[in-house]
């Protein structure tokens, strides 16, 4: 530990501090938390500076304090990442995890599982951040269970733990359990001005993985709730207000408001800022440029934030495949088609990366392809609401361009139905005569009506016997009709016969409209 006296003795000469300064040091660092001044810092720091390095190693409220005061009085505001801050709880990762197994109270064992948490990040390691906030919560659920915990909201750390498990979920991807731990620690948050911060800082995470989900209106409503906070310039802001500024960011581009999004992305800072949602802010800054500049410069950008975190882009599966969506947006903007989906495909095509491939598809002319991709998306789970509504609007043009107008005019009528200013970014994507096209097939049509009813995949299944959805389904492998007849140990004529019905219901004449048609209807 550096600066701090040896081992029971103290620094320079000067008087060891007492057990009432001592006393006084943990007060305030306990009390103000993140509010705490360079000049209380550096006052604080001074006192610690004389105590004995076992001394404050042996105690969690010496040692955040001594953290927390050391980096404010070394890096008085000189960095909004805190990134000093941030690199010393991973250096101190082992003294750390000692001083927990000591930590008796609950106010101890969030202060020292935090920064473990942190710790483990910062060393690249989320499984092990994982597993920590996993055991340090088990020990508090059980500290409750023996009536020696007090409420979240009481505790002086209030959310901290929680919001640094969501954050630590955000970084591996899991979203949804992001989101949950976001709402929770939010939930524990205490009262402004020195109680707030991890709640407010969740509030900014919640508020970013709703946009990047395409849930606008719970954006809004996380948005809605940073409002009530105005500690916007001190020390800590940047990391506590990050997600916000991302998720302003990310709105703005959507609805093409270049002013409103550039001033976000200057809230956000560099995309090589060291700070842990720094893919967050490099997706923002990609979207952008894709938005209102040059693909080349996007690329450029990209490639330079990635570095600048000696990350690969080309099989990245941090934060979700983020970054690896947004490489393959570049390329695809760029015309770089082929490579966009070999490198999807190498990654085992993640939902992440289904728009750009989709995109690819339609630029080279591969329409089946395009509004099979799309169709898979739509149904699926796993896929953002932002994409989903990006695929239907794919899967209108493709159906379009193969010369299936009156199924583009279903699509692109859906499509139409959730359009709003939201969707600026993704129509600006789309060839405007395509659009123009498209628009028209729909003119004079209620965007509420459902269309006319024609048989749905339900019915049509239905019509199938198991037989032809047996033969339907060898077919889509690619099989001959002598190669169905072995696999069904029945006759080629058997199988010509129910070749024939497949076609009659489904109303196609032949094998690749068949195989168009039933994937479209979910037959497949």
């Amino acid at each position: 530990m550096v600066g701090a006296g040896r081992d029971g003795e103290s620094t320079g000469g000067q008087a060891r501090p007492g057990d009432d300064e001592l006393r006084r040091v943990v007060d305030l660092t306990m009390r103000v938390w993140y509010a705490l001044t360079p000049e209380q810092a550096r006052s604080t720091y001074a006192t610690l500076l004389r105590a004995p390095t076992d001394v404050i190693a042996s105690d969690p409220y010496l040692l955040n304090a001594y953290l927390l005061s050391g980096h404010l009085a070394e890096h008085p505001a000189t960095e909004p990442d805190q990134h000093a801050l941030v690199e010393m709880s991973a250096q101190m990762t082992g003294l750390m995890g000692e001083t927990l197994k000591r930590a008796g109270t609950a106010d101890e064992i969030v202060m020292m599982g935090s920064a473990l948490l942190i710790g483990c990040r910062v060393q690249g390691d989320l499984d092990a951040s994982e597993r920590a906030g996993d055991a340090i919560q088990q020990r508090l659920d059980e500290l409750a269970r023996q009536g020696r915990m007090v409420s979240p909201r009481s505790s002086s750390r209030p959310g901290m733990l929680t919001m640094q498990r969501g954050l630590t979920a955000t970084l591996q991807g899991d979203f949804g359990r992001a989101m949950r731990l976001c709402s929770s620690a939010y939930g524990q948050m205490g009262e402004p001005p020195y109680r707030h911060f991890a709640g407010a800082n969740a509030a900014a995470n919640a508020a970013m993985l709703s946009v990047l989900e395409g849930h606008v209106e719970l954006a809004r409503m996380w948005l809605g709730r940073l409002e009530a906070f105005s500690d916007r310039s001190s020390w800590y802001s940047y990391l506590t207000y990050l997600g916000e500024y991302v998720a302003r960011a990310m709105l703005a581009t959507d609805r093409l408001d270049r002013p409103t999004a550039e001033a976000a992305l200057e809230m956000a800072g560099p995309q090589s800022a060291q700070a842990e949602l720094w893919p967050f802010i490099a997706v923002a800054r990609n979207t952008a440029e894709l938005a209102f500049g040059d693909p080349v410069l996007a690329h450029e950008q990209l490639r330079a934030a990635a570095f600048a975190h000696n990350h690969r882009l080309s099989d990245s599966t941090y934060c979700g495949h983020i970054l690896l969506r947004a490489y393959l947006n570049t390329l695809v903007a760029q015309g770089e088609c082929a490579t966009a989906v070999r490198l999807a495909e190498k990654a085992g095509d993640p939902p992440r990366t289904l728009v750009p491939v989709a995109r690819a598809c339609l630029r080279t002319g591969r329409y089946e392809d395009a509004s099979r991709l799309a169709v898979q998306g739509i149904r699926s789970d796993d896929q953002a609401v932002r994409d989903i509504r990006e695929l239907r609007l794919i899967r209108s043009v493709a159906l379009l361009r193969a010369g299936r107008s009156e199924e583009a005019a279903q699509v692109f009528a859906v499509f139409h139905r959730t359009d709003d200013e939201f969707t600026a970014a993704m129509r600006a994507r789309i060839g405007p005569q395509d659009l123009a096209d498209l628009t028209s097939l729909i003119d004079g049509v209620d965007p509420a009506s459902p269309g006319p009813v024609r048989d749905g995949p339900d019915a049509v299944a239905a019509s199938l016997t198991t037989a032809e959805m047996h033969v339907l389904n060898l077919l889509a492998d690619g099989r001959t009709i002598a190669q169905v007849a072995e696999a069904s140990f029945t006759s080629p004529n058997t199988v010509k016969t129910h070749v024939s019905a497949i076609y009659r219901k489904l109303g196609v004449t032949k094998r690749a409209d068949a195989l168009w048609k039933a994937e479209q209807l979910g037959l497949l």
